[in-house]
């Protein structure tokens, strides 16, 4: 298998991103991710972020490296921020889900590490406020405890 290709379901070669043909009802796999983004945002709707999270995750598992890799000219360049962006918002939709779901804190670390890579994403501060506000509600005494552990680490000596 070269670099930056890997098997499919019926041992057929894959390249990166979502744009592998195939026959059937789907014609690509940006098809079947769009599906899929479109069945997780129907399940959240219907209050089921559990599904919902699972077909985000599905969906995004079709992506295995950036859309249209190696292939050079303006459309093919417009045509990788498009899909960079659907996948983008489907890591952020996925990412609200999992913050719908307990606990919270492997949707925080998850979130965190996206938020490293995208750090200038708006509605990556939305989740993260959202996620200390859900740890709050459910722990009032946090902001107080932890404002005892700083004064512990920050001053040791004083009383």
């Amino acid at each position: 298998m070269e670099a930056g290709t890997r098997a499919g379901p019926s041992g057929e070669k894959r390249l990166p991103g979502p744009r592998h043909a195939r026959s059937g009802p789907e014609t690509s796999d940006l098809a079947r991710f769009t599906q899929l983004v479109a069945q997780a945002r129907s399940s959240r709707q219907d209050g089921d972020p559990a599904s919902a999270v699972a077909h985000y995750t599905e969906g995004l598992g079709l992506w295995t490296g950036p859309a249209l890799a190696g292939i050079c000219g303006p459309y093919a360049t417009t045509q990788r921020r498009r899909m960079s962006e659907l996948r983008l918002v489907a890591e952020e939709e996925r990412l609200a889900c999992a913050i719908d779901l307990r606990p919270y804190n492997q949707a925080a670390a998850e979130l965190s590490a996206f938020t490293a890579d995208h750090p200038l994403r708006e509605r990556l501060c939305e989740l993260h406020m959202a996620v200390h506000q859900r740890i709050l509600s459910t722990d009032p005494t946090l902001p107080i405890r932890l404002a005892r552990c700083w004064s512990v680490i920050c001053a040791p000596n004083s009383p």
